[in-house]
């Protein structure tokens, strides 16, 4: 019997060495992004559980969303890149604009079957000096160029799609399309 039990402490040892089994003390977090990216103080909590969880947790975010502000979309895109936990963005509905940008920020994608992404060219309601008004434009269209590159490395979108998406297309990718 004692033979027995070290050989199955010996197993575990091994499996831990090989990444099979994950401390007692990893997380799973769930948490939902709401239906538009608007008001940056209602996702404080959120933020706040990405931040801290650990390499050894999991946070899952889960995706039904119209879009939204780029300005507050770019908090939440920062702290879920540079979060250390295993993000999981979880498309449960269509999610569009600012929603499927963020769908990329993630280290690992779910597109529910009856559900897509939608990417088109930001719009906006500017006000102030004309040169003023042109810089904010170029800085959002830079903005979402390097948010949308985040989607080539997880195979949602190309760059000749990004291309057609600066130049007014809008591009719908279904759970089929990514590669």
């Amino acid at each position: 019997m004692t033979k027995a039990f070290l050989a199955i402490i010996a197993i575990f040892i091994i499996a831990a060495l090989m990444g099979h089994c994950k401390e007692a003390s990893a997380k799973d977090y769930y948490m939902d992004l709401g239906l538009s990216i608007e008001d940056e103080n209602s996702y404080v909590p959120h933020i706040k559980i990405v931040k801290e969880a650990t390499q050894d947790d999991t946070v899952h975010i889960r995706l039904a969303n119209f879009g939204g502000n780029i300005w507050v979309g770019a908090i939440l895109f920062n702290a879920i890149e540079l979060s250390q936990a295993h993000v999981v963005m979880d498309v449960e509905a269509p999610s569009f604009s600012m929603g499927a940008m963020l769908a990329c920020a993630g280290d690992e994608i779910n597109v529910q079957p009856y559900s897509w992404l939608m990417y088109h060219a930001g719009s906006s309601i500017l006000m102030g000096k004309t040169s003023d008004s042109v810089a904010m434009l170029d800085a959002a269209n830079r903005l979402s160029r390097k948010m949308m590159q985040q989607c080539t490395k997880l195979g949602i979108l190309t760059e000749s799609q990004i291309t057609e998406i600066e130049n007014g297309r809008d591009i719908y990718v279904f759970p089929e399309d990514i590669k």
